[in-house]
């Protein structure tokens, strides 16, 4: 209860200071505004407390330049990407067909057009001059190839 009968007392006796010190004009206020520590705190007032200042040097400024940055990054990085991954794949669409035509397909035509098959059977009869030597190089060749592939596919499966 002891609060509640000065709650009124700060109000009024910072008005009465206030008729006080401006009754005779703004002379009084002058004066004490010159005063070292008053006259920071005017200025600071006035200039309501830099509000505008810390606005438009930090926050203004911050965001206008992330907002051209993220104007930048679209107009040249974004809108390049967009641009270019056609052209890229394009490019990858082009060689691998290539590689599927002349590579793959190609192969798999020479081997069976009969160019290969032809070759390689004239190739097995000739060695057959009835020589034991050369039909026991032959045969472990193609033992030691087996094992190569077979060595290939189990390491592969790994």
């Amino acid at each position: 209860m002891v609060a509640g009968r000065y709650f009124l007392l700060g109000p009024v006796l910072a008005a009465a200071l206030a008729v006080g010190v401006y009754f005779s004009g703004f002379g009084a206020a002058t004066r004490i505004r010159k005063l070292p520590g008053i006259n920071l705190l005017y200025i600071w007032l006035r200039e309501k407390m830099f509000f505008d200042a810390i606005y438009n040097g930090v926050i203004l400024k911050a965001a206008l330049f992330l907002s051209n940055l993220a104007a930048f990054v679209d107009r040249y990085v974004v809108d390049a990407v967009v641009l270019l991954v056609p052209l890229i794949i394009r490019l990858l669409s082009g060689l691998s067909g290539f590689i599927d035509e002349n590579l793959v397909d190609g192969l798999v035509n020479g081997a069976g057009g009969g160019d290969v098959a032809g070759w390689t059977g004239e190739g097995s009869l000739a060695p057959q001059s009835c020589r034991v030597r050369i039909y026991l190089l032959l045969m472990v060749a193609a033992l030691a190839m087996a094992g190569g592939v077979v060595f290939g596919v189990l390491m592969w499966r790994r």
